[in-house]
């Protein structure tokens, strides 16, 4: 099953995957739904704090844990006053400790 709803240049995915579905964000999409302004999100992007989901069609498609990562890392930046550097390397350690 696919679903495609466009509104004010937003296209958001959904695919059944068993019992839950996957919300799949366009760039702008992504923007959107976080509030945080498309250069700021094209900024994580570059730096690889967040990337696109693999799309069968090669568009650029963010799944939630990038809205949840995106959300937290403009916490660290406005809230903390976290540059984007000390994000990287918070981000770094972070995923290390998962390990």
């Amino acid at each position: 099953m696919n679903n495609e709803e466009k509104e004010n240049n937003q296209t958001l995915t959904i695919l059944a995957a068993g019992e839950g579905k996957i919300r799949l964000y366009s760039l702008e999409g992504l923007s959107r739904e976080t509030g945080v302004d498309i250069e700021i999100v094209s900024l994580y992007i570059r730096m690889g704090l967040i990337s696109p989901c693999d799309s069968p069609h090669g568009e650029d498609l963010f799944n939630d844990d990038a809205v949840f990562l995106l959300k937290q890392f403009e916490r660290l930046r406005l809230e903390y006053r976290m540059g984007f550097q000390a994000i990287i390397r918070f981000y770094r350690i972070f995923k290390a400790l998962q390990k």
